[in-house]
């Protein structure tokens, strides 16, 4: 479960980070404004502090790892309806603005799915790794060779008119800003799906097991 919830966490965060380093060069060579990333940024930081907000409330519903699961499904989906229409900037900037409302929730969802995981090794083990499995969620990661690869694709120069940008390079652009993003979450998806089976009432039974040793 740990190493599922590992890849997940790294696709959820490359999601993130990719979407946000490709943001420019979609306002500047595609949107054909640079002003509008600067209000694209409130609005999508916006959305996504109200998902993070609203993520408690869905994961007494659904359970966490419910709902994790579900709302990285639905923002590929997002991503690549995204990509269909990336000529349209403002139905572009609504797509992501929810896109990132569900990065709002995943984002608070995944320490608890962390949690589980170490509720699990101690019933598994009988030792308490909690400070070790907590700080595999700063694993880094590199962005900049996914976005420089996207760029070369579409033959990006830094000499090139945004007002002269070609389609090949727009649609290389979009690559980067949306089906990239939507790949990682399709990639995390399947490994909750598959590789994380800790529901909710096996932890509440591990944790029940691992007080009774007590």
């Amino acid at each position: 479960p740990l190493i599922a919830l590992l890849i997940a966490d790294l696709a959820k965060f490359m999601f993130n980070f990719v979407l946000m380093g490709v943001a420019a060069y979609y306002f500047t060579y595609i949107a054909g404004d640079e002003g509008m990333l600067s209000t694209y940024i409130l609005v999508t930081n916006i959305f996504c502090v109200i998902g993070a907000y609203l993520s408690k409330t869905l994961s007494i519903k659904f359970t966490t790892r419910t709902t994790t699961i579900g709302v990285m499904a639905i923002q590929a989906v997002l991503l690549i309806i995204s990509f269909l229409m990336y000529d349209n900037v403002m139905v572009v900037i609504v797509l992501m603005s929810i896109a990132m409302f569900g990065y709002g929730i995943t984002y608070a969802c995944t320490p608890a799915l962390y949690g589980d995981t170490i509720v699990y090794s101690e019933w598994k083990t009988g030792k308490n790794a909690a400070g070790w499995i907590s700080g595999l969620q700063n694993v880094p990661l590199t962005r900049g060779i996914i976005i420089s690869a996207c760029l070369a694709m579409g033959n990006f120069s830094p000499d090139i008119d945004p007002a002269a940008a070609s389609e090949e390079l727009k649609r290389a652009i979009s690559l980067g800003f949306m089906i990239i993003p939507a790949a990682a979450l399709i990639i995390a998806v399947v490994a909750l799906v598959f590789g994380f089976k800790l529901t909710k009432d096996k932890v509440d039974q591990y944790a029940q097991e691992i007080a009774s040793r007590s």
